[in-house]
């Protein structure tokens, strides 16, 4: 769990350096996304599976399948969802953690795709909620100067805690101390957000400057 977490937030750290930039409007690898059709939800990792692409492929594609936990935006009649993932990098970060907060869109045909790069990694509160630890990234988007709230205090289900060993002190300062508490190379979460209020900072965020909201 700490390994698996530490590998987050390095990521995270990775985005608050360019949460200036403005995300294309769309994913030009899927122009025919329908715009109205977005569904959002909490879901558990069943399958993912590597598409094979031209050897020149922009994006790395694969099909994933996901248990519908909870719906947060739009409804679908199943309790699972296949998509597929486009990723410039690899494999899909979202896909190394069990329980993640999704953006799906369908196209015209039906079929279903991952709002590129959107996702949080979130886990079980104690009283059945889900939640993200710390202060999610998409806080520094440009759109998102003045969020009408900041992370609260929150009591994950089992504790979640990362190893700060090889983050530079000035980041533990600002991005994880006011989050965690620090105890020697360790940080536990004593703070996040529930994934509504991730939802609604995508929605004035990036789900924004893409059209979407």
């Amino acid at each position: 769990m700490e390994k698996h977490l530490y590998f987050f937030a390095v990521l995270c750290i990775a985005f608050f350096s360019n949460a200036q930039n403005v995300p294309p409007p769309i994913d030009p690898s899927h122009p025919e996304l329908d715009r109205v059709k977005l569904f959002v939800f909490v879901g558990e990792k069943i399958d993912v599976e590597r598409i094979k692409t031209e050897e020149y492929s922009f994006d790395n594609l694969f099909t994933v399948k996901y248990k519908v936990i909870k719906e947060l935006y739009g409804h679908i009649q199943s309790d699972t969802l296949e998509f597929r993932v486009g990723d410039h990098y690899g494999v899909p970060v979202f896909t190394q953690f069990k329980n993640v907060l999704l953006y799906v869109s369908q196209n015209k045909d039906g079929k279903w795709y991952h709002q590129k790069y959107q996702y949080s990694d979130v886990y079980e509160t104690i009283d059945g909620r889900w939640a993200t630890p710390g202060k999610d990234f998409e806080y520094w988007h440009e759109y998102n100067e003045n969020p009408p709230f900041q992370p609260e205090k929150i009591i994950f289900k089992e504790q979640i805690c990362i190893d700060i060993s090889n983050i530079d002190n000035e980041v533990i300062e600002t991005r994880v101390k006011p989050y965690y508490e620090v105890e020697g190379k360790k940080a536990c979460a004593k703070m996040g957000n529930y994934v509504e209020e991730l939802f609604e900072l995508k929605k004035t965020g990036v789900l924004h400057a893409r059209g979407l909201f």
